[in-house]
């Protein structure tokens, strides 16, 4: 009889410890699914995070690193004469002319025109229209090589933009011929300051900040029976406060 209660003891014993073997090995189970789905869970995060930092980083490298989303324009004013706001006057609106291969920096004034390139030439009258507000003729100055690019669309209305701190710098003239038709190319960097800037000409940039734009031109474009200079590229550098 004891022997029997002995046999039953054990026999409940066996099943208690075979339910507890198997509840932990239920448990080691669970935790094992919830490690497994916690590390699934931070690869896709890793690779959603990877992918998202990826694409801003490839939109800022076609964008030449900067993000215009950032800034805060002035009020629009179509009406507004900044040529009668006094604190714009005050401010050095003169045009800078650097030589990449020397260094030496001139300023130079509408009188002294007649002796710079064509390249230059025209992009002063850039300047002078962006100064008033002319996008039609802001829009005349470039090429039909220019506009053939999807993105490069020509500028809509845009008021008076108060323009200062202008530096132009020469970086290579030079020769060229295709076909029958020879004609002279002109790359210069371009850099200027605008002032209560309100996103109406420029949205890559904020009031008083810079951003370099590299200019290449050619005379390569026949009107009228005449080679004319006009702007064939732009590219885009950072952005400097």
């Amino acid at each position: 009889m004891e022997e029997r209660e002995n046999m039953t003891e054990n026999t409940v014993e066996l099943q208690d410890a075979a339910r507890e073997s198997a509840a932990h090995a239920a448990k080691i189970r669970k935790r094992i699914i919830i490690v497994f789905a916690i590390m699934l869970a931070f690869a896709l995060l890793y690779f959603v995070v990877s992918y998202i930092v990826a694409s801003i980083q490839e939109k800022d490298e076609d964008d030449g690193g900067y993000r215009p989303n950032t800034i805060i324009f002035h009020k629009i004013d179509y009406e507004y004469d900044i040529l009668k706001d006094k604190d714009y006057l005050a401010l050095d609106r003169r045009p800078y002319l650097s030589d990449a291969s020397t260094g030496v920096t001139v300023s130079v004034s509408e009188k002294d025109l007649a002796t710079q390139d064509e390249g230059f030439k025209l992009l002063y009258e850039m300047i002078q229209c962006i100064i008033r507000g002319d996008h039609e003729g802001y829009n005349a100055l470039f090429s039909e090589n220019y506009y053939s690019v999807e993105e490069n669309a020509p500028e809509d209305e845009f008021t008076m933009q108060q323009i200062y701190d202008i530096k132009f710098t020469r970086i290579k003239v030079s020769e060229h011929t295709e076909g029958e038709i020879h004609y002279t190319q002109y790359e210069y960097e371009v850099e200027y300051k605008i002032r209560k800037n309100n996103g109406t000409f420029r949205t890559d940039i904020g009031s008083d900040a810079s951003r370099t734009q590299y200019f290449v031109m050619s005379d390569s474009t026949v009107i009228n029976g005449e080679q004319t200079v006009l702007i064939d590229r732009i590219l885009k550098y950072n952005v400097k406060q």
